[in-house]
């Protein structure tokens, strides 16, 4: 069984922000950058995978990360959101 993906470091408008495993974050009005790095504990060359994410009342769907396993908001509207990523194993065939 894999383990949950790991959110290694946020950055609120460029800045870094220390996090737990179930942080919480207040932002300011100013404050509508969001970056989340994350990644697993499981290497890729050991079980080949890659990431999706969602960040739950902004995205619609899951997207898939790109390969330096970041997301990036920018100019989100005021409200409640939830981040989330997840690991999704890759098609050895």
């Amino acid at each position: 069984m894999i383990k949950a993906p790991l959110v290694s470091m946020i950055k609120i408008s460029g800045k870094e922000q220390l996090i737990s495993d179930e942080t919480q974050l207040n932002l300011e009005p100013d404050e509508n950058s969001l970056e989340f790095n994350f990644g697993s504990l499981i290497s890729a060359e050991i079980f080949p995978h890659s990431f999706e994410y969602q960040l739950e009342g902004f995205d619609k769907q899951w997207i898939m990360a790109n390969n330096t396993a970041t997301a990036l908001y920018n100019n989100r509207e005021p409200g409640k959101y939830i981040f989330r990523v997840r690991v999704v194993a890759k098609d050895q065939s």
